[in-house]
């Protein structure tokens, strides 16, 4: 048997050699913290070889993965505070795992290309936030995005799924530092074609004003298309922050923006917070948003929708459906409505309402 010569190697190059040998002995598991501050870190397809690997910032390429079995994992820890971790596409196509790919790191994650998976997607910023900016339809997996700030869709990005669940987890450790919404979707689409189901839980920052706990702008959309019984429920739970004014719990606008379902329930739970001028709204509905159960007969989705205001100087209401030029609607064809809203008990200021609707608002039941 021919001997290699690893001795006389130096040692910084036997390392780069034995390193990415290691993770195609054991590809299931790789650790980036050997390589800390050596991001950012891009996980994509080798177009040399079709193999999974990540090359590092600085470091080149760390890993290397061929897939090749019916159940491919890999699960990523470690790295770096300040060091990004970005899910992208290259010549050689998308990353692909018929099992599991599981990302746990102190610092942010870019999902910027679709990441298949046939089990789930599970993406941990124990430090920092992720952002999502592409399509991916799940299928029977499941996605579990947890962020200790924020997590943020982008303009025109989707996640779909059927059987397996979307869950939304972000800023319910200690709380983060800073403006911002706790889930932000600017023009997404997220939906459940199945028995998956929807839930988020997110808390928006503690600094200034516009910490929304759940943000909903440009024609995002929820939705539960099945109409069977078994069909993927909706659950949302926003917090706003401890910032001034303008921490809504839930905050919805624009004319194309609905949270919707044929069959699957609807919860909507939205707290207000702040201290100072106000409109720290429980669950706002605004400029033509909407909130609808599309499904007729036994099996129609029904709406629940909890709001309560926070503190500050005025109108914060526990719900307010707010037109200023567009009718922003809770409805439904034959699903129950409930919606129930409540303002602070001793409030600074005044005209804080339980419940308010204004401006063309409406809740109609039509069946």
């Amino acid at each position: 048997m021919k001997k290699l010569p690893i001795s006389s190697r130096p040692a910084a190059a036997l390392r780069a050699w034995i390193e990415p040998l290691e993770a195609r002995i054991a590809p299931a598991n790789f650790d980036l913290t050997p390589f800390a501050g050596q991001g950012p870190f891009t996980l994509e397809v080798d177009p040399a070889d079709s193999h999974i690997h990540i090359i590092s910032g600085a470091a080149g390429e760390i890993f290397d993965q061929a897939l090749n079995g019916p159940n491919d994992n890999l699960f990523v820890t470690g790295g770096g505070a300040t060091d990004a971790f970005i899910i992208a596409n290259s010549a050689g196509g998308n990353v692909a795992f018929t099992g599991t790919l599981s990302v746990t790191i102190p610092g942010p994650i870019n999902v910027t290309a679709p990441a298949g998976t046939g089990l789930d997607l599970v993406l941990n910023s124990t430090g920092a936030n992720i952002t999502y900016s592409t399509s991916i339809l799940l299928g029977t997996s499941a996605a579990h995005f947890t962020a200790a700030r924020n997590i943020n869709f982008t303009n025109g990005s989707l996640l779909s799924a059927s059987v397996g669940d979307i869950m939304l987890s972000a800023n319910q450790g200690v709380g983060q530092n800073g403006t911002f919404a706790g889930i932000s979707l600017d023009a997404t689409n997220l939906a459940t074609t199945g028995v998956g189901k929807i839930q988020f839980t997110s808390t928006g920052g503690n600094v200034s004003s516009n910490n929304a706990g759940i943000s909903m702008v440009n024609g995002s959309v929820i939705s539960s298309t099945s109409n069977l019984p078994t069909a993927g429920t909706i659950d949302l739970l926003g917090k706003g922050g401890a910032g001034l004014a303008n921490n809504q719990g839930i905050f919805m606008a624009g004319a194309s923006t609905q949270i919707t379902s044929a069959s699957g329930a609807i919860s909507v739970t939205g707290f207000g917070a702040g201290n100072g001028a106000g409109n720290n709204v429980g669950v706002l509905l605004s400029n033509g948003a909407r909130i609808v159960s599309t499904g007729s007969g036994v099996n129609a989705a029904t709406i629940t929708v909890t709001g309560t205001g926070g503190g500050g100087n005025d109108f914060n209401h526990g719900v307010l459906l707010d037109g200023s030029g567009l009718d922003p609607r809770i409805t439904s064809i034959d699903g129950n409505i409930q919606v129930t809203g409540t303002a602070l008990a001793t409030p600074i200021g005044q005209g804080s309402r339980g419940i308010s609707i204004e401006q063309g608002g409406q809740i109609l039941a039509s069946g």
